[in-house]
């Protein structure tokens, strides 16, 4: 391959410089930054989930400790 593209982790195509905008680099491969979720969010969620809303700080938490432990899996 061609020292100036390097390979869409996701599908292998071989990506240019000006295609490469917004991604990242991890071990010769492009992949998209890590995205997580804003409190609003997770708050947002949550509150469909539990009735009492004396748990949305606890799901918070709770999903930040997710968020981290999937972000260590998968960098």
């Amino acid at each position: 391959m061609d020292k100036n593209l390097i390979e869409c982790a996701t599908c292998g195509y071989p990506l240019t410089k000006d295609e490469r905008t917004g991604l990242t680099e991890v071990n010769g491969k492009m992949h998209k930054p890590w995205v997580g979720l804003t409190e609003d969010e997770i708050s947002s969620v949550s509150t469909e989930c539990f009735y009492d809303d004396r748990y949305i700080a606890r799901a918070i938490d709770f999903a930040k400790g997710i968020e981290a432990k999937l972000r260590e899996k998968n960098t």
